[in-house]
């Protein structure tokens, strides 16, 4: 997903500004040095920029080339230590902004995605339709500010999809390996399925490589705010779901979908 990508790309440029770091030397002249400036470039430009296409402004993603282009012409140069030092925070800046705009920017008020197929994950036509069906009520909450309603949906939404791909495994013995599943406090042993939470399931989904850590995370956020369904939880900890906050989860949410569907490899 864009988030995701973005990502890869932000923790790439960070690594070659703490790398460059280390020498004192005023100009960048290590052949290592010089062929890490084209790598970080060569790899936004082959693996990142075309997932992100669609998902970013024109203006941003020429922003964006641009920076990565004075990297990779650099590698063939000996650009002064603090210039491109400059160019790679700058361009991290950039790529910062971008992973915000992915996050907020498709969910607007007045938008509407498309609803994915659930055919790859769940065969069955009855479950599929209440998918379909609550994916738009979850849009419907969003657009008319019922915020916290929307986050609870999201929720039951997320649970819905990775217990069916935990379904997808006819032998569950191997999901029941995962390091992430907790101990029954009573039997010693791991936990029933019908027992597994949100949290648990997140746990064995990132650990499956169903999906990334980034997503992960943001989905353990997701988690937490579902709990102020409860009233009490709400007044006592003083949080209010904004419209924001949920067009951020539900942006979370989509993409999640999206690699949940996927089949097992």
């Amino acid at each position: 997903m864009g988030h995701d990508r973005l990502e890869v790309a932000i923790s790439e440029v960070k690594k070659l500004q703490s790398s460059l770091k280390k020498s004192h030397r005023k100009q960048v002249q290590r052949n290592s040095e010089k062929f890490h400036l084209k790598a970080v470039a060569l790899s936004w430009f082959k693996n990142h920029r075309d997932m992100l296409i669609n998902l970013l402004p024109k203006d941003s993603l020429e922003k964006i080339d641009a920076g990565y282009t004075s990297l990779l012409e650099n590698g063939d140069k000996n650009p002064t230590r603090n210039g491109i030092i400059k160019t790679i925070k700058e361009l991290q800046a950039k790529l910062i902004d971008s992973q915000k705009y992915v996050l907020i920017k498709p969910y607007t008020s007045s938008s509407r995605s498309v609803v994915p197929s659930f055919s790859p994950l769940i065969s069955d036509n009855k479950m599929q339709s209440i998918l379909e069906k609550r994916w738009r009520e979850t849009e419907l909450c969003i657009r008319t500010n019922a915020n916290l309603a929307a986050t609870v949906m999201m929720g039951g939404l997320l649970e819905g999809l990775l217990l069916a791909k935990v379904n997808t495994y006819p032998d569950k013995n191997i999901l029941y390996k995962c390091k992430s599943v907790p101990n029954d406090p009573k039997t010693g042993k791991k936990i029933e399925l019908s027992k597994w939470t949100l949290a648990v399931y997140l746990d064995v989904a990132h650990e499956m490589l169903w999906i990334g850590k980034a997503a992960k995370d943001v989905g353990v956020v997701l988690r937490d705010y579902r709990n102020y369904i409860h009233p009490q939880k709400e007044f006592s900890h003083g949080v209010e779901v904004s419209n924001d906050d949920a067009r951020i989860f539900w942006s979370i949410v989509s993409a999640l979908a999206a690699e949940i569907i996927q089949p097992v490899k």
